[in-house]
């Protein structure tokens, strides 16, 4: 009898491994996005015209976001009389959810040369997991000057947006994009994405 209860927990625990680890499969660590042949324009591009770029993406698993990272072209240049951005000038990166509410926000002091640089925005302090679902990064800078970013072909399950006044507008493509989450992360997932609850424990 003890020797049938052994097989019987075996042939449990062997029907239970492959939905497991099939479950483990589904979960990607992150997006990347390759680099196109161009570049849009964000921040002031015109006379009380200010422009964010956005772009969403899809966690397929409850996870810790860590990082987002985004490709930009710094250039000693004007457009329109509009100065581009330099060495000590901030571009915020702000991540929301699939209803654009804000969830946590990063700002990026440049200290790059001129150049085409992947800037990092890291997310790891924010000791929380975001639950299985579509979410946005905005890039956006409150100086009064426009910075350039790179944008390339589409991948999985994501779009990219201009934002003018509010107002998005999909652009087709995606932006040059590096995201890193971390679904095995020991923090409890969250539905809870009111920045006010959450702003005064993660700034």
């Amino acid at each position: 009898m003890r020797k049938l209860s052994f097989q019987l927990v075996l042939v449990f625990i062997l029907i239970l491994m492959p939905i497991q680890f099939s479950a483990m499969a589904q979960c990607n660590d992150g997006l990347e996005s390759a680099v196109g042949a161009g570049t849009i324009m964000f921040g002031l591009v015109g006379v009380d015209d200010r422009m964010e770029l956005a772009q969403s993406f899809l966690i397929d698993c409850d996870a810790q976001l860590t990082q987002v990272a985004c490709r930009v072209l710094l250039e000693d240049a004007e457009s329109g009389g509009i100065h581009s951005l330099m060495p000590g000038d901030i571009i915020n990166c702000r991540v929301l959810d699939s209803d654009k509410n804000l969830i946590m926000a990063k700002d990026h002091v440049i200290t790059e040369a001129l150049g085409s640089h992947d800037l990092v925005f890291d997310f790891s302090d924010y000791e929380f997991r975001l639950v299985t679902g579509t979410y946005h990064y905005v890039i956006s800078t409150n100086a009064d000057k426009y910075c350039r970013m790179w944008w390339g072909e589409s991948f999985v399950d994501g779009a990219a947006f201009y934002i003018s006044n509010d107002t998005w507008e999909e652009q087709g493509g995606d932006w040059r994009s590096h995201l890193l989450w971390d679904w095995n992360s020991t923090f409890t997932a969250t539905d809870d994405h009111n920045w006010n609850s959450l702003k005064a424990c993660y700034r």
